[in-house]
């Protein structure tokens, strides 16, 4: 008989996790030695798997804004030969993440001259909001 899952087919991790995070436990109710692997080989290019615990590691950090979830299959087979696949959901959670992308326009004053202005813009970039920049300018006048 075929070794039987008993671990669940989702797992959730962070996004941001260092490469190489533990993010699922394979675990077979079977009498025998069990090996796992990765059912699909492409699946080799994100993933790795221990094929004798069935720790499954990822192989770079993942981000939520870029995908919010990846699926593989994990594969067990025991000493006879016998096997199943389980079909694995993973779901990255969305962290909120500082702004970035902060730009500035020159500043502009000139010098020894009283009732000058100084003026600036900045601008940032929020990946994780749903306004895609915001701004704020400086107008100050210098006595």
């Amino acid at each position: 008989m075929a070794p039987a899952f008993t671990s669940p087919n989702t797992s959730s991790i962070d996004e941001g996790v260092a490469a190489g995070s533990l993010i699922y436990q394979a675990s077979v109710d079977d009498a025998s030695s069990v090996v796992f692997g990765l059912a699909n080989e492409a699946d080799g290019e994100l993933l790795s798997i221990n094929p004798v615990n069935g720790e499954v590691r990822l192989t770079f950090s993942p981000d939520f804004e870029q995908q919010a979830n990846y699926d593989f299959t994990i594969k067990a087979t025991d000493a006879a030969g016998n096997q199943s696949q389980l079909p694995i959901s993973l779901f990255i959670n969305d962290i909120n993440e500082a702004p970035s992308q902060l730009d500035s326009s020159a500043l502009s004053l000139q010098e020894n001259r009283s009732g000058a202005a100084v003026d600036g813009f900045f601008s940032t970039v929020d990946l994780d909001s749903s306004i895609a920049s915001s701004t704020a300018s400086v107008d100050r006048y210098v006595s």
